[in-house]
C-alpha cells in the first residue's frame, strides 16, 4: 500500500501596489496522528465569517494541531485514514456543519441507528449528528473536510442526550508534526 501524495497548498496575496501574487507554494503542515496511522493536513482556517481579507497575513494553520471547532468560522483540512482504522474521535457530535468529500478510497460513517458508505467523489453534509469515520476498505481513504462553525437550535439541544456530546475536544493523544510548511 503506497501512501498518498502530500498536499500542495498555494496561497495568494497582494503586493504593496495591489498586484496579485503567489506568497506561498509548498507542502502544507502535516500531522501524524494516532501513532502513525493517520495523516492530517491543515489547509486554512478563519475565526469568523465574513473573513477579513488582507493583502498578506500570517498562516492561520501555523499553530499546534487542535480540534477545537471555530464557533463562527471555517476550518479546512484533509485526513488520510488507513485501511481498517477509525478516526481518533470515535462516535462524537460537533456543533458544526461539516462538508466531507471523499477524494480517494472509501469511507463508512456510522450514525446512531444506521451507516452510510461513501465512495470517491461522494459528498456528505454532516449536521451536528452523532457519527464516526471508519475505513473498512483495503485502501487508504483521503477525506477533505470543510468545517463550518454552527450553533444548535434550542429545540435540537433539548432533544439530544447531552451525556453523549463531545463539543470541543482535543481527542488525539499522540501527535507528531511531520512537516511544517
Amino acid at each position: 500500500m503506497q501512501p498518498l501524495k502530500p498536499i500542495r497548498r498555494v496561497i495568494t496575496g497582494h503586493t504593496p501596489g495591489g498586484r496579485s501574487v503567489v506568497v506561498s507554494d509548498a507542502q502544507t503542515t502535516t500531522f501524524d496522528i494516532g501513532s502513525g496511522h493517520m495523516t492530517l493536513y491543515d489547509i486554512w482556517s478563519v475565526a469568523e465569517v465574513p473573513a477579513p481579507v488582507e493583502a498578506n497575513q500570517a498562516d492561520p494553520t501555523d499553530i499546534p494541531l487542535n480540534f477545537e471547532l471555530p464557533s463562527s468560522g471555517v476550518r479546512v483540512r484533509f485526513l488520510d485514514i488507513p485501511p481498517d482504522a477509525t478516526a481518533p474521535a470515535g462516535m462524537h457530535r460537533t456543533e458544526s456543519i461539516d462538508v466531507a468529500i471523499v477524494i480517494e478510497g472509501e469511507m463508512c460513517m456510522p450514525l446512531d441507528d444506521q451507516e452510510v458508505v461513501l465512495h470517491r467523489g461522494d459528498v456528505l453534509i454532516q449536521r451536528g449528528t452523532n457519527h464516526a469515520w471508519v475505513n473498512r476498505s483495503a485502501e487508504i481513504c483521503r477525506m477533505l473536510y470543510v468545517i463550518i462553525g454552527g450553533k444548535m437550535s434550542p429545540e435540537l439541544l433539548k432533544s439530544l442526550d447531552l451525556s453523549e456530546v463531545v463539543w470541543h475536544s482535543n481527542v488525539v493523544d499522540e501527535v507528531q508534526v511531520i512537516r511544517r510548511a
